[in-house]
């Protein structure tokens, strides 16, 4: 009888042990949210369309408002169109007003230099590689 005691409660540790470890963690990530590092400009340095290199991105361009709004030049905006924007789960960017058919994009990395996106364009998955450009040029318009 004390065997079976013995066995049994070695199977309820091990099991609540084992079961402890997959439990999600709440907000596991450290450092900076996205929010606080999005803002700024942000310039291509590389492009891949379906996985493979391409050029016909050169001179794309992101620049995020501390207040929320969104320029670019990648697809319909061509730099013109400002837009409000949303950040969920600390992973995508999405915009607030979808009227004019804006792209949502997933933050893959980002860090105090390096943004890369990723959006897909009727099913050709875009990934773009950014970089911060000094603060004291990352707000300005660019020339028309």
């Amino acid at each position: 009888m004390k065997k079976t005691i013995l066995y049994f409660l070695t199977f309820v540790l091990a099991f609540a042990f084992f079961a402890c470890q997959n439990e999600p963690r709440e907000q596991e990530h450290e450092g900076p949210q996205i929010k606080e590092l999005l803002p700024g400009r942000w310039e291509l340095t590389s492009a891949n369309r379906n996985g493979r290199h391409t050029e016909l991105l050169t001179g794309t361009y992101f620049v995020f408002s501390p207040e929320g709004f969104m320029t670019t030049n990648f697809g319909i905006g061509n730099g013109q169109d400002r837009t409000s924007f949303i950040v969920e789960d600390n992973k995508y960017i999405r915009p607030q007003d979808d009227k004019k058919k804006h792209f949502s994009y997933e933050v893959v990395l980002i860090d105090d230099t390096t943004l890369v996106l990723k959006t897909s364009i009727r099913d050709v998955s875009i990934e773009m590689s950014l970089k911060k450009q000094e603060q004291e040029n990352s707000m300005e318009k660019p020339e028309h």
